[in-house]
Formats: C-alpha cells, structure tokens, sequence
C-alpha cells in the first residue's frame, strides 16, 4: 500500500497515535510511514520515552535546584536593594552632612556693619563643613547651623561664614552656643558654661560637667565630692586628693576663689563652696559663701549667668579669661 502521508502530517497525528486514540487506518497510515522514516520513529520515540526515561530522584533533584534558583535570585535581589539603600544613606549624609555637636566647634564671631561673620575649626579630625543654614528672627537672633561630613582622610575643617543680617543683631549662636550677644564676643568657654547651667545642685552629674569645662582638676588638682542637700545654704564640698605645699597654698587659695564664683554663678540653689585639702601642718579648708563670691563678682553672683554676655563678663573680671 502506498505511504502517501508527509512527515508534517505525521508529526501533527503522533500523539493521538501515541495515546491509542487514532483510529485504525490512521494508525496503519502512521505505521507505514514510520516503517520507512527514521526520523519519525525517533519522535515517536522520544515522545514516549522522556518522562520514563528521567528517575524519580533526579526528577526531585531537578526540582529542588529550580526552587533553589527562584530563592536565591530573590536573596540577590533583596541584598542588592540593601546594598543601593544603604549606599542612598552614605550619599546622603556625605551630601547634607550631620548636625555638629556644639563641643566640636571652636568659632569666634564678629558683627560689623551688619554682616556677620563666623570663623572658626572643627575639632573632631576627619570631618569637614558641608553646609551652614543661617537664619534671623524678629527679634534679632541670628542662629547658624553647621552640618559636617565624615571625610577619613581629611585633616582641616577651618571655615568661614558671612551672613548679611536684614535687622538689627542681638545675639549670635552656632549650633545652640550664644557667641555673641548684646555687642559682646563670648568665649568658648563662657558658651559652655552658660550651656551647662544647672537648677539643682544635687545633681553630680550636671556639677561635674561644670566642673570639667572650668577644668578644675587642671588648676587644684583632682578632688572628691561631699554633697550639702539637707538645709539651705546648700553646699558642694570638693576634698583634693594631693597635699598642698605652703608655696602654693597661696596661689591655688586664689584659683579656688575663681572657681568658686563660678560654681555659685551656674549652680542656681548653690550658697556654698567649700574646699579641703592636707597641708604641711594638718587638714584645712577653705570655703567661700555666695554673699562673698557677689562681693569678688561687684554685683550678686546669682545674676551673674542670666546671660552668657553676663558669664562672659564675670570670667573676665575674676579673671578666668
């Protein structure tokens, strides 16, 4: 019998040949055709054999790797976010920078004709100025805010900053510390101090800082505490830990005064500063009252940080500055 069938039209009638849903004579067409074409029997043969031809287990294996890959391109696609997010930040704060901390600024500030100008360095090494915003409001205040960037390899963070004021100046902070006011430059120092003014003198923690702004340890030596909370007047009692000599107990009696007047000028409910220490002869002491501090200061000594142009003034005059 003639074998009139293409290998196109075999292909098309394969499956149902395979499925044993042909019926008779197309089945007998196909056969006829595969008698004589190889390539037709090899499709009909790997049409039949792949899913028999692949075990169970690697089938099973085979599945698992394309789980795995599904789970490890997500994997890869969440660290590559992360990793584009985190980089965002960097840049970020590269770009904008950070709020300075006040205590990382060393700036003096000069007000003339108008204009404001800020100078001054940042002390934390490996961080530079990346933009100042510089504000005034009605009543005169002018503030600067200064934001850094980390920059590992840099070594000098000096800048300068002129503001052409649109009123009458009054006062001049830089990142939350008055360096100027009422016509009067204030001393790093004397910002500081006028920052850490503390209500209650039971709180060591506030009294300490005080203490380490004045660096007291630096000029008496370093000290104990004893706290006088009970009555008023309320007194803060500092014992120095070394002896001191009668060739300097003349001197370091003057930087106790100093430091004295301050702690009663920043410490509100202060009325007493006492100071004991060993001499050559035994134990002495050495206090000084708030009534004794105003007479030192020429006016009353708890008016004396009403502003930080007031602190600045006492520094001077008891000769802190």
């Amino acid at each position: 019998m003639k074998n009139d069938l293409t290998c196109g039209v075999v292909r098309d009638l394969l499956p149902s040949y395979a499925d044993g849903i042909a019926g008779e004579e197309t089945a007998a067409a196909v056969e006829r055709h595969m008698a004589e074409c190889e390539e037709c029997r090899a499709a009909l043969h790997r049409m039949k054999e792949p899913e028999d031809a692949v075990p169970p287990e690697e089938k099973e294996i085979d599945y698992l790797k394309k789980v795995r890959r599904r789970g490890m391109r997500k994997v890869t696609a969440v660290l590559a976010a992360a990793a584009l997010l985190a980089m965002a930040v960097t840049l970020g704060v590269l770009y904008k920078g950070v709020p300075a901390e006040p205590g990382a600024i060393a700036a003096a500030v000069t007000v003339r004709d108008g204009t404001v100008r800020v100078t001054g360095t940042l002390t934390d090494s490996g961080r530079v100025l990346s933009r100042a915003h510089i504000t005034q409001d009605e009543s005169g205040a002018v503030e600067v805010r200064i934001n850094v960037t980390p920059l590992p390899f840099t070594h000098s963070g000096d800048f300068t900053l002129e503001h052409p004021a649109a009123r009458e100046v009054t006062s001049v902070s830089v990142n939350g510390l008055i360096l100027w006011e009422n016509g009067k430059a204030i001393d790093w120092t004397a910002a500081r101090l006028y920052e850490a003014k503390n209500p209650y003198v039971g709180d060591m923690s506030a009294n300490a800082h005080i203490a380490s702004l004045l660096r007291i340890g630096n000029r008496v030596g370093s000290f104990t505490n004893e706290l006088q909370t009970d009555a008023e007047p309320y007194g803060w009692t500092l014992l120095l830990d070394a002896p001191v000599t009668a060739a300097a107990e003349t001197d370091i009696r003057e930087e106790m005064q100093k430091c004295s007047c301050v702690l009663l000028a920043t410490i509100d409910n202060l009325g007493t500063v006492t100071w004991k220490y060993q001499t050559e002869t035994g134990q002495s002491s050495y206090s000084v009252t708030a009534a004794e501090a105003s007479r030192m200061a020429g006016r009353d000594i708890k008016t004396c940080a009403e502003s930080a142009a007031a602190l600045q003034s006492l520094l001077e005059t008891i000769g802190i500055l």
